[in-house]
């Protein structure tokens, strides 16, 4: 199957979120001793809450892959409701037979050739897995998930089950002197400096790699996280995933591909239109919660994994669009991107969204979400437009439709 030891962990990860995370892994066999070990410590590392090593090589299907996909979706389209609205139809003249037919080989080796050819393969496989492994292993953070005390203090002693690093928030001092150097334009007098300790002591502790991912508490998100991206690209990150859920003041710069922003709101904002590295998701959840699963697999996660960040923010601000569950979906499935590298930059002072953004970030499985309901039509078709746009710029998002 070509499959990587790495994408073993992404798929345990997908499926941990699954029926409260109760997962059994079965141990069948394998072809190839080393790959196979190193899967198995791969998917062990997972279930025991790592964080998940990055996926190599290009990001896009192969013709063959999203041929199978589309097939499968043609035939269990009439059992599923989630693919309802999925432009899918049976392909019969597949790419595959076609390809299989132009590489066959009409004049066979020998036995003894054969050996010697599976000989020289297995030393390469040997050769390649050593040397991808040293890439995608790396060393984990000390601790997995921090909060400042600030925020552990104003949520109360009780608002958090879960284990959490408390760390101890920048002073005045330190952050003027943080931000006087190169933030000066983003920080308007005084007033927005005390909102920016929380923020700047997580990402700060994140990007020193002395800690996985943090919580930080805002009364002004939006200059928070502009700060954060700002930080974070001084430091040397090179892509950096901006997930908005809400009303945002400030739009970090994103025409040179070092940020890209995926803002999820009510309506339309004025003024910009989706591009490359900006893309404008107007979603507002469904009244049972559970139509957002639609947007986060089938357009969210595809750019996400196109992207491949070196650091993830999502950003909840005033006047969100959904709710507690499809804010914790965002931030459980994203795990699987960027190191397990999340920053979370919370505007609003409900404890429940903040508990449940903790848990997530801890590795509790995604809350139960109920039947699943269809998104409506307007939505899918905001889907499709995106798709459409962007499967060009974004190659993942190719295994999402034709």
């Amino acid at each position: 199957m070509n499959a990587t030891p790495e994408v073993f962990a992404h798929l345990t990860h997908f499926l941990m979120q699954l029926a409260h995370g109760k997962l059994c892994v079965i141990l069948e066999g394998g072809y190839h001793l080393k790959s196979l070990s190193e899967s198995v410590c791969m998917t062990v590392r997972t279930l025991l809450g790592d964080p998940l090593p990055q996926v190599t090589g290009e990001m896009a299907p192969c013709l063959s892959a999203v041929e199978s996909i589309q097939n499968v979706r043609a035939a269990h389209k009439p059992y599923w409701k989630w693919l309802t609205y999925e432009d899918t139809s049976f392909l019969h003249n597949l790419s595959t037979k076609s390809d299989l037919l132009k590489t066959a080989d009409t004049n066979p080796c020998t036995d003894d050739e054969a050996k010697i050819t599976d000989s020289n393969k297995t030393d390469k496989i040997e050769r390649f897995l050593e040397l991808h492994m040293k890439k995608v292993i790396f060393p984990d953070p000390p601790i997995k998930t921090a909060i400042t005390a600030e925020l552990k203090a104003s949520a109360g002693p009780n608002a958090f089950p879960v284990h959490l690093h408390v760390v101890k928030e920048m002073d005045k001092n330190e952050i003027e002197a943080l931000v006087s150097d190169f933030h000066a334009d983003l920080v308007k007098g005084n007033k927005t400096l005390p909102s920016l300790g929380s923020t700047l002591t997580i990402v700060d502790k994140i990007l020193k790699k002395e800690v996985c991912s943090g919580i930080a508490e805002s009364p002004a998100a939006s200059a928070s996280v502009a700060v954060a991206l700002r930080h974070s690209l001084r430091f040397g990150f090179q892509r950096v995933l901006c997930i908005f859920v809400g009303d945002m003041q400030i739009m970090p710069n994103t025409e040179d591909g070092k940020i890209l922003v995926i803002h999820v709101c009510k309506k339309e904002q004025t003024g910009k239109s989706s591009s490359k590295h900006y893309i404008e998701l107007n979603w507002k959840e469904d009244a049972d919660g559970n139509d957002f699963f639609s947007a986060v697999l089938g357009f969210i996660l595809p750019v996400a994994y196109s992207y491949q960040p070196n650091l993830i923010v999502i950003a909840v601000g005033p006047n969100r669009s959904l709710g507690i569950s499809g804010i914790s979906l965002l931030f459980g499935l994203l795990q699987g991107l960027a190191e397990s590298r999340i920053l979370a930059v919370i505007e609003d002072t409900d404890t429940n969204l903040i508990q449940s953004v903790a848990k997530a970030l801890a590795g509790a499985s995604v809350p139960h979400f109920g039947v699943h309901v269809p998104p409506t039509q307007e939505k899918v078709n905001q889907i499709k437009k995106l798709r459409n746009q962007l499967q060009q710029d974004w190659k993942m998002l190719q295994c999402s439709g034709k």
